[in-house]
């Protein structure tokens, strides 16, 4: 029990994981590799129960076993999602065996204490399960009280911004993140679409603050200017107040517009897909009404401004 808790809190994820990636990455190989770590552990399983009938403990050779991998698959959870909340403990590997093993010598305590039965294991499981859950709840208390601490340290840095900030105010679009950078682009925010066809998309609405020390100081790439056939040819175009500039026909698969929310302060939004390490996109690029979202932007600043890093999720 002291080594396969600790074996099966380790295996059983990294297993989901090496899985995972391969339907992913539709290899055979991996596959065969996520498929020996669940051999390995229904194996040792078998082993398990088998080595307990042979040392006299007939009445528990599947009770034990049953409540020490429960205990691995659920030690291994809590750390894959402490892990995805950014809790400290998280990424080490020895810390997560640890966590599988005392969660495991607590079941097996409970087995060994009370009579033989189906209730001994409802109530050994139940009890790996409570501390399981109580952990979940500590790691979710010390991972919303950091995104606290972060928004608050983001909210006073929008408000001692000396510029306003552009944000989005079009229906169906939630902002995600929000980045100060300062220098000439201070600030940017990304949205998402809370469509479900959209997912992975994302429009990031960054903030510039132009400056017109001559030609290409303005801070904004030299095809926004629209100023003619060498700034943006046949893909850009103004609508009003919004430039758009559109070149998703082209080779580098562009897809941009701007607006003037306050002078001397642009706001540009460019649409992202989710792409391959090669660059690749996994989506077409969705038909959007860049004029219509650009329009929807205007400038904020102090309380307005940090409502929506209160709003950032």
């Amino acid at each position: 029990m002291l080594l396969l808790a600790p074996l099966w809190g380790l295996l059983l994820p990294a297993s989901v994981v090496v899985g995972g990636f391969a339907l992913g990455a539709d290899d055979g190989a991996v596959a065969l590799v996520a498929l020996a770590g669940f051999a390995v552990v229904g194996g040792t399983w078998w082993g398990f129960r088998v080595w307990m009938r042979r040392h006299g403990a007939v009445e528990r050779s599947w009770e034990l076993p049953l409540v020490v991998l429960t205990s691995a698959g659920v030690g291994a959870v809590v750390g894959a999602l402490r892990l995805w909340w950014g809790v400290a403990v998280a990424p080490d590997p020895v810390a997560l065996a640890g966590w599988c093993l005392v969660v495991a010598l607590v079941g097996a305590a409970v087995v060994w204490v009370m009579r033989s039965g189906v209730l001994r294991v409802v109530v050994s499981v139940g009890v790996v399960l409570v501390l399981s859950a109580a952990a979940l709840g500590v790691s979710w208390g010390q991972r919303r009280a950091e995104e606290m601490r972060e928004n608050d340290a983001l909210a006073r840095e929008v408000a001692g911004l000396a510029v306003v900030v552009g944000v989005l105010e079009a229906p169906g679009w939630e902002p995600v993140s929000m980045e100060v950078r300062g220098g000439r682009s201070p600030v940017e925010i990304s949205y998402e679409p809370r469509g479900v066809g959209e997912k992975g998309l994302t429009l990031e609405v960054r903030t510039i603050v132009r400056e017109e020390e001559g030609p290409g100081e303005s801070g904004l790439p030299r095809w926004v200017e629209c100023a003619g056939e060498e700034a943006g040819g046949e893909w850009c175009a103004r609508h009003g107040a919004v430039t758009v500039y559109d070149n998703t026909g082209g080779a580098f698969r562009s897809l941009q517009a701007w607006v003037e929310v306050e002078e001397g302060v642009v706001v540009l939004l460019s649409p992202r897909v989710p792409r391959l390490k090669d660059g690749t996109p996994t989506m077409e690029m969705p038909e959007l009404d860049m004029v219509e979202l650009a329009g929807s932007v205007r400038g904020v600043g102090g309380e307005q401004a940090q409502e929506v890093v209160a709003r950032v999720r």
